[in-house]
């Protein structure tokens, strides 16, 4: 009883204290001479009516109450403690009780652990708002309520305008505060019983209880002009910011918290193509809502694809049409998504890819099985094969990319890197000016070569390529399949590939699709050759 680490008290039948250890003397903030042979509820005197009640009704059980309630025990200074009881009674041979044994855990500790790890889990750790999970939930329970109620509620979905230009060019810590001051900012207009949540990024979602779709216009423009009208200062820099907002009822006919989530993003997304900083009603016929919401129905598509292996690879030939020495075969891989038999072409899920940033996620697949494929050539063939992948904009500024062909390329030492090629187009190099030059330099560095697709749809501008380096222009087909008749696009080429040539880079025409064109571009000194004359894309199993 001295030395055990919780506090133990023993009763008699009558609620009367027989013993009390000095653990249970310290929790319970009293003395044993001055509880002996008191009863038990003296110890409770400055708890609430609750808890006394609570011990009574416990100690005139017959059976073991094991961790049934926790108390918060309060000492004279105004410690408290959260203590775990369990309450034993002391029972003869013939079932009759004699007394209790309550024993006392101080989980104080454990507690606090516990009520920090539910609020890390269900807040965002910047501002304090709830996170995507919880906000969930929130709407789980306010669609029943709708549902069971026969009420009206609005949901909205916030998306800064300009967040990127302030991390850009002032860091993400300025960043970081920024979002603190729109959460304020928000939180200020809004009433007690709505919800506000950091969904992540520069995103938000509000519930508004009980609230009409003209109440929640209302209240969404004065967000909008409040952050409007708020200057971000950060060092030297002063930002003005803005903010596009998607509202969708909550109603007795809401289907689901996915539903209602899909909806409010294709009406945020909407206000953000009608020119941004401005709010957007959510209409289930509108054309643009179909587009959108059949985009999104690719989201799961597009990962369900990369979890269980459904995308494929396919290739093209890129054939050297003016070798100055013998050259392995040259290839293009692309990607393919077979859906139960059916083969889809990227043009149908990369833009809702690049919209929702899944392109990285699709890109390492690629650059995952080009690997696999590469070995499995040269161990079929005991042959070099010379392959070049595309690469999207996004995953310019994903080092998980970078990383990742590192990793490969340590791990294929065998491989002859500068077989290896990655391209990328060239508006998206353009877009991403700074961090195409690094990637590239990367890549260089590691010994792979690089390529700039699509060259001339962007406005070329020679001078970048000095910066760039890149081994290979591939030249826009737009200015290729009228070359053998158009004379101005057959000028245009030769002016790229004269400029590519003193600067000592290859140079590649797509969309090679008759004769006539081939040797047109061969007539002019072009390197390589792409498009249906020379093959069609087909699986990459056909060279296995």
């Amino acid at each position: 009883m001295q030395s055990i680490g919780d506090g133990v008290i023993t009763v008699n039948k009558d609620y009367i204290i027989q013993t009390i250890n000095p653990v249970a003397e310290m929790l319970a903030d009293v003395k044993k001479h001055d509880v002996i042979n008191k009863n038990i509820l003296s110890i409770y005197d400055g708890e609430s009516p609750k808890q006394r009640s609570e011990i009574n009704q416990n100690l005139e059980k017959t059976n073991l109450q094991r961790s049934l309630f926790d108390f918060t025990l309060t000492k004279k200074d105004g410690t408290k403690f959260e203590v775990e009881h369990t309450i034993a009674p002391i029972i003869d041979n013939n079932k009759n009780i004699l007394g209790a044994v309550i024993i006392l855990r101080d989980v104080t500790e454990v507690r606090t652990m516990e009520k920090r790890l539910s609020y890390q889990a269900s807040h965002d750790a910047l501002t304090g708002l709830i996170n995507r999970r919880e906000f969930e939930v929130r709407l789980k329970q306010t669609i029943r309520n709708a549902i069971a109620e026969d009420s009206a509620h609005s949901i909205c979905f916030l998306d800064l305008d300009k967040f990127k230009i302030i991390n850009d060019t002032s860091g993400h810590a300025a960043g970081d505060e920024f979002l603190k001051q729109v959460s304020k900012t928000i939180q200020s207009l809004l009433r007690q019983t709505d919800v506000l949540a950091r969904l992540g990024g520069d995103e938000f979602a509000i519930i508004l209880d009980s609230c009409s779709i003209y109440q929640a216009k209302n209240i969404c423009n004065q967000i909008i002009k409040k952050i409007k009208d708020t200057r971000f200062n950060w060092g030297k820099n002063s930002f003005e910011a803005g903010a596009s907002i998607g509202i969708v009822p909550i109603t007795k006919l809401t289907a689901s918290v996915s539903e209602v989530m899909s909806s409010v993003d294709a009406a945020c997304y909407e206000a953000k193509n009608k020119g941004r900083n401005r709010v957007q009603v959510f209409e289930p016929n509108d054309a643009e809502f179909v587009k959108h919401q059949l985009e999104t129905s690719w989201i799961q598509k597009i990962k369900t694809a990369i979890d269980e292996n459904q995308f494929e690879l396919c290739f093209q030939e890129l054939r050297n049409i003016n070798p100055t020495h013998p050259t392995p075969i040259s290839i293009e891989l692309l990607i393919r998504l077979n859906d139960d038999g059916n083969v889809i072409n990227p043009d149908s899920f990369i833009p809702t890819a690049e919209r929702y940033s899944l392109m990285p996620m699709i890109d390492e697949w690629v650059i995952s099985n080009m690997f696999d494929f590469v070995n499995e050539y040269h161990e079929k063939h005991d042959s070099d094969i010379r392959v070049a992948i595309n690469l999207s904009g996004q995953s310019l500024s994903e080092d998980s990319v970078l990383n990742l062909i590192t990793k490969l390329l340590r791990k294929n030492k065998h491989l002859k890197k500068e077989l290896i090629c990655f391209e990328i187009t060239e508006t998206a190099a353009i877009a991403n000016m700074s961090k195409a030059i690094e990637f590239i330099a990367q890549i260089k560095q590691i010994g792979c070569k690089f390529s700039l697709d699509d060259f001339g749809s962007g406005l070329s501008s020679f001078s970048y390529l000095k910066s760039m380096a890149v081994d290979n222009i591939k030249i826009d087909g737009v200015f290729i399949r009228d070359i053998h008749i158009d004379p101005i696009n057959k000028i245009f080429v030769e002016s790229i590939h004269n400029i590519s040539k003193i600067m000592g880079i290859k140079t590649t025409a797509e969309y090679v699709e008759n004769e006539e064109i081939l040797n047109c571009i061969k007539s002019i000194g072009i390197d390589y050759a792409q498009g249906y004359h020379i093959s069609k894309p087909v699986s990459v199993k056909n060279l296995l």
